[in-house]
C-alpha cells in the first residue's frame, strides 16, 4: 500500500509538470538552448557537498529536458563556473557567464562571501539569479529590484531553531561557538548572541570561535573550546575534512558535554570517517534523506531512477535546495513565456504552484526566500541519522 502511494504522489506531480509545461504562456522564442551559469566552488573544501548540490540541480534539468524543455521545446543545457571561494572570482564568473557565455540565468552560489560578492552582479544586468545554497540574510531584494530568488533556507531560522532545542530540550546553560572564518559564520555567531542574549535567558556563551578556512590542525581551537568546559560545543564547520577534524579532536581531549553541528553536514562521508566521535551529536535538516513523506519518497525515486542507487551517498538537504531553485526557475520562465522578460518571470517566481519534496507547497517570502514551514533536529545514533524532533517555523 505504501508502495502504491509514492508511486502515486510520483504519478501526480509528473503529470502536474507536464500540464505546467504544455500551458499556452510558453510560446516559442526559438529553439536554441536555454543556458544557465552555475556557479559552484567544486574545487574547494566544500567540493564533496557541491557536488550534492550539482545532482539536484541536473535533476531538475533532466526532468525539464525530458518533458520536452520549455518555451515550446527548448532544452537547457548548465555551464558551471568555479570561483574557489574567492568573492573577486565569482564576480567574474558571473560577468564571464552574462556577457561572454550569454546565459539566460546564474544559479548556485555555495559560498557565502562569494554570493555577497556575485550575486547583485546578475541582478545589476537584469538576469535571473537564483540562489540555492549561500545561507546569508542579508541577501535580500532592495526597494524596486527583481530577479532575486533564494531555496535554501534563511540562516536565522536554522540558527534560532538550532538554540531553541539546545535551551528548552537539552537545557544547556553554556555554549561555545567555532567554525572556519567567513561572512556566513559571524552570521550565525551574531544569531546565537542574540537568541541566548534575549530577555529571560539563561544561557551563556561563553565565546565564539573562528578559525582559518583550510587549517591542517584545529587542535589549538579544540582545546581552548573544551578548556571553558561548557555544555554545548557549536560546530559550523562545513568542509568534510574540518567536521571530521572537530568531531575527533573533542573526543581526544575528552569533551563530555552536548554537541551540535551546522546544517547539512551529517552525509556518509562525515559519520563514515568521523565514527564512534561524531555519535550522539545533533544537527538540524530543512531535507533528509530519511524524510518519508510521499513528497520526499517520490523526490527519492526520481534520484534513483535518473542516477542509480549509489547517488542517495550524494544526497543531502542541498540536493533538494538545488533541484527546487533549479525547477522553480525554469517553471518560472515557462510560465512567464519568456527567458529575457526579468519582470515577468519575476512575477511568475511567486506564482509557481508545486508540492515540494517537504511536502508543502513551494512559497516565496517577501525577499525571495523559500518559505520553510519547519525544521527537524537530527542525531547521529548508531552510524546514522535520526530525526528526533520537528520544530515548526516560529
Amino acid at each position: 500500500m505504501r508502495k502504491r502511494t509514492i508511486i502515486s504522489t510520483a504519478m501526480i506531480l509528473i503529470f502536474s509538470f507536464l500540464a505546467i509545461l504544455a500551458s499556452p504562456n510558453a510560446e516559442a522564442q526559438s529553439k536554441d538552448p536555454i543556458k544557465l551559469g552555475y556557479i559552484a566552488d567544486v574545487s574547494g573544501p566544500m567540493g564533496p557537498k557541491i557536488k550534492h548540490l550539482t545532482n539536484g540541480v541536473t535533476l531538475a534539468v533532466k526532468e525539464i529536458n525530458d518533458a520536452g524543455g520549455i518555451l515550446g521545446g527548448r532544452k537547457v543545457e548548465v555551464i558551471t563556473y568555479d570561483p574557489r571561494h574567492v568573492p573577486e572570482e565569482g564576480v567574474s564568473a558571473v560577468r564571464r557567464a552574462i556577457y561572454q557565455d550569454k546565459v539566460k540565468a546564474v544559479i548556485g552560489f555555495p559560498d557565502g562571501s562569494v554570493a555577497l560578492a556575485s550575486i547583485p552582479v546578475g541582478l545589476k544586468a537584469k538576469v535571473p539569479t537564483v540562489n540555492l545554497m549561500a545561507m546569508e540574510d542579508t541577501l535580500i531584494r532592495k526597494p524596486g529590484e527583481i530577479g532575486f530568488m533564494s531555496s535554501i533556507i534563511k540562516n536565522k531560522q536554522i540558527a534560532q531553531t538550532q538554540s531553541k532545542f539546545a535551551e528548552e530540550v537539552l537545557k544547556i546553560k553554556s555554549i561555545v561557538a567555532l567554525g572556519p572564518e567567513n561572512a556566513w559564520l559571524h552570521t550565525n555567531f551574531k544569531e546565537i548572541r542574540n537568541f541566548f542574549g534575549r530577555p529571560g535567558s539563561q544561557v551563556k556563551v561563553l565565546d565564539t570561535i573562528p578559525y582559518p578556512i583550510g587549517g591542517t590542525d584545529i587542535t589549538p581551537v579544540i582545546l581552548k573550546a573544551a578548556s571553558y568546559k561548557p555544555d554545548l560545543i557549536w560546530s559550523f564547520a562545513w568542509g568534510v575534512t574540518d567536521t571530521i577534524q572537530v568531531y575527533k579532536k573533542l573526543e581526544e581531549v575528552g569533551y563530555k558535554g552536548y554537541r551540535m553541528q551546522c546544517l547539512g553536514m551529517f552525509i556518509p562521508p562525515v559519520i563514515e570517517a568521523a565514527g564512534k566521535t561524531i555519535e550522539g551529536a545533533y544537527g538540524v535538516i530543512p531535507w533528509e534523506v530519511q524524510l518519508t513523506n510521499p513528497e520526499s519518497e517520490a523526490f527519492k525515486k526520481a534520484l534513483i531512477d535518473a542516477f542509480g542507487p549509489q547517488i542517495m551517498a550524494e544526497t543531502s538537504d542541498v540536493t533538494a535546495t538545488g533541484y527546487m531553485g533549479t525547477k522553480s526557475l525554469l517553471l518560472a520562465m515557462n510560465k512567464a513565456g519568456s527567458d529575457s522578460d526579468l519582470k515577468a518571470i519575476d512575477k511568475a517566481y511567486f506564482q509557481v504552484d508545486w508540492a515540494t519534496p517537504m511536502g508543502w507547497k513551494y512559497e516565496l517570502d517577501k525577499d525571495g526566500w523559500l518559505v520553510w514551514k519547519e525544521l527537524s533536529i537530527s542525531q547521529v545514533k548508531d552510524g546514522k541519522v535520526h530525526i528526533v524532533k520537528k520544530i515548526p517555523r516560529f
